[in-house]
């Protein structure tokens, strides 16, 4: 796996803690379709561009995206 591509993409796992969700209703986002996401030798991945639209679809959010600093960094409004 390349560096880019661990830089701008999160395993299924990481997801529940960003999302603050179970790893349950992540694979259910993929699975609807709400969250867009592909899978690799059994392994679910996320790209971050496709995260950010998730997270912008359900709520409104102040933008600050960086890999590191994407779960402690969102200011959430309004939420839905």
């Amino acid at each position: 796996m390349t560096s880019k591509l661990d830089k701008e993409t999160y395993l299924l796992t990481e997801l529940p803690a960003i999302l603050n969700v179970t790893y349950l209703t992540c694979h259910s986002y993929i699975k609807t379709k709400r969250l867009k996401g592909y899978q690799i030798n059994g392994r679910w991945y996320v790209k971050q561009e496709d995260l950010k639209n998730f997270l912008k679809a359900k709520c409104n959010i102040e933008e600050s995206f960086t890999k590191n600093g994407l779960n402690k960094e969102l200011t959430l409004k309004n939420v839905i």
